[in-house]
């Protein structure tokens, strides 16, 4: 019966050794790799074994293991000291809330513990996905120096507990500093608490000043476009120019033929050229915002500037969209600059710009004549991939990250025969 017991106990042991590790392996993104839960699983093991030989000595071996194995995987000591620690920790705060909780609902006697144990299990893996989902959300490089003192800190109370618990186990009794899994959580919750705190305030200064350099890198990208405006109206007033110098001479020899030939061969074609960009300019009135409309016009006199033929429908006033401007200009500024680098080198190439308003939502539509031969659209979201060769082109995977920031907007690419399209659909007005 004993021998049955311990085997038991071995095997719960195990679990909970396999459970922490997988843990570990979420918080620091090593599960995509097979040989991670391979490994992890032979330490578990070796340290379930251990345990007939060193009793509770064995978990303070796993979870050094674990760490040195963490940093072996990562290269990062830090991140690896805080993953091995937290998974740790986790595990006893959860086994002793949950503990605590089923001593006061039900009576111990009617306790089965095949039934507790793998309900803790459960309760501790959905607190580890929880904090991961967070953790994610979060940028870490904003807390570097946060990220270390976390470290040491879950460093120092997992020795600290392990102390006390081989305290208590080698003496049968209570240390004076009283419960060990209180002390635990006291300590730990306290610390944690004021190092979270110091942490956002770290966050909100490093936001803030990002948050200027990108107001700082908007004006400069606005002066920029307005710049390319003025400078496309030169050369448009030097055009029409030299176009009636030209015309001149005819008129000094009064040859009335010659002047006929050369405004149906050369002046009616270019005519049509500035009549086109006239009028596509001219429907971005309807955009009364400054910064996407500075965008705009930049992008279709440098489209048209590369022979390619672009068409703007904006029918309706735009004041206010539902999503930051930054983000949103970098965005269409992606959109456009594929679209123009798509279709520089081919004739004919052409692109669609509407602003479109249904009900509550702005649709930004921008289309472009594409090659039938264009790969999949899973193919174009991977990360770095390009059509152009190696570093050209941007890929869907930093204008699917952009959108993905906003919960006001979302992104729709098809790809219709020779028409490559993207719809940013904006939701509600800032």
């Amino acid at each position: 019966m004993r021998l049955l017991f311990s085997r038991v106990d071995l095997i719960l042991l195990l679990l909970e050794y396999i459970c922490i590790s997988f843990a570990n392996g979420l918080f620091l993104s090593l599960l995509k790799d097979p040989k991670y839960l391979i490994r992890a699983s032979v330490i578990s093991i070796i340290c379930t074994f251990l345990f007939t030989q060193i009793n509770v000595m064995s978990s303070v071996f796993f979870w050094l293991f674990l760490a040195l194995y963490s940093m072996l995987n990562t290269k990062k000591i830090y991140s690896s000291l805080f993953g091995a620690s937290l998974a740790v920790i986790l595990y006893v705060v959860t086994n002793y809330i949950f503990g605590y909780f089923l001593s006061l609902v039900i009576p111990k006697a009617n306790l089965s513990l095949f039934l507790i144990i793998p309900i803790n299990f459960i309760i501790y893996l959905i607190c580890t996905c929880t904090i991961v989902y967070f953790w994610n959300k979060m940028n870490l490089s904003l807390i570097t120096n946060s990220l270390q003192l976390i470290s040491l800190l879950s460093v120092v109370t997992v020795i600290g507990y392990f102390y006390i618990i081989i305290y208590e186990k080698l003496f049968g009794k209570v240390s004076s500093l009283g419960h060990s899994n209180l002390f635990f959580i006291s300590f730990y919750g306290i610390a944690f608490s004021f190092i979270s705190i110091f942490a956002v305030h770290l966050i909100k200064k490093d936001n803030e000043q990002k948050r200027k350099q990108k107001e700082q890198q908007y004006l400069e990208e606005y002066f920029t476009n307005l710049e390319h405006a003025n400078i496309e109206i030169r050369r448009f007033k030097h055009d029409y120019q030299n176009i009636l110098l030209s015309m001149q001479e005819y008129f000094n020899q009064n040859d009335m033929d010659g002047l006929r030939r050369f405004y149906e061969t050369d002046i009616l074609a270019t005519l049509k050229i500035l009549d086109q960009g006239t009028l596509n300019l001219s429907k971005v009135t309807n955009l009364e915002i400054p910064e996407i409309k500075s965008l705009i016009v930049s992008k279709v006199l440098q489209a048209q500037g590369k022979n390619i033929e672009v068409f703007i429908e904006i029918p309706e006033v735009i004041v206010k969209i539902g999503m930051n401007k930054i983000d949103l200009i970098r965005c269409l500024g992606i959109i456009l600059d594929n679209a123009i680098e798509e279709n520089e080198d081919t004739k004919n190439g052409w692109i669609k710009i509407g602003f479109i308003k249904v009900k509550d939502i702005l649709k930004i539509i921008v289309e472009n004549s594409c090659l039938n031969t264009k790969p999949p659209l899973y193919k174009l979201k991977e990360e770095g991939y390009s059509t152009k060769g190696i570093n050209r082109g941007i890929g869907l995977k930093i204008l699917n990250d952009l959108i993905s920031k906003t919960d006001m907007a979302t992104l729709e690419t098809k790809i219709e025969a020779d028409t490559f399209i993207q719809i940013i659909n904006i939701k509600g007005e800032l």
